[in-house]
């Protein structure tokens, strides 16, 4: 079984966050992330609806990767999702696009806004390099 990694837990927000899935679920989301509802919790259960990770134990390892990251991270990204889902709802286009990098020398998140898009991108040091042992293997 492959570890669930950073760039995995990115695609799956893609699919979660992907424009069909925000006509559907969207209300769903920003009543979650308003709340005081963990983002890792959040992420792991909609995950598991849409089979976005196989099995309980990917989802699990979902869970504790976006939980390690920085909790200033999580709360500017949570912001940026109520703000974009917000506009979406008010007639403002609005899209979400993802992207995880594992092999970044630090630890950042950027936001870019440009037309109708929010980029999020969340990058990071290897896991074995940033944490020790093998944590890397979330899972393993």
């Amino acid at each position: 079984m492959a570890d669930v990694g950073c760039c995995k837990v990115m695609e799956a927000m893609g699919f979660i966050f992907a424009e069909e899935r925000l006509d559907e679920i969207g209300e769903e989301l920003l009543r979650r992330f308003r709340s005081d509802e963990r983002f890792g919790d959040i992420i792991a259960e909609i995950g598991d609806r849409y089979r976005c990770f196989p099995g309980k134990t990917r989802s699990s390892e979902a869970r504790r990767i976006i939980e390690h990251w920085p909790a200033a991270h999580l709360a500017m990204v949570r912001s940026a999702i109520i703000w974009g889902i917000t506009n979406r709802n008010a007639g403002v286009p609005t899209r979400f696009h993802w992207k995880g990098d594992d092999e970044h020398p630090e630890t950042v998140t950027r936001f870019e806004i440009k037309d109708a898009d929010i980029y999020v991108e969340f990058a990071h040091p290897p896991a074995f390099a940033q944490h020790g042992k093998v944590e890397a293997a979330v899972g393993a």
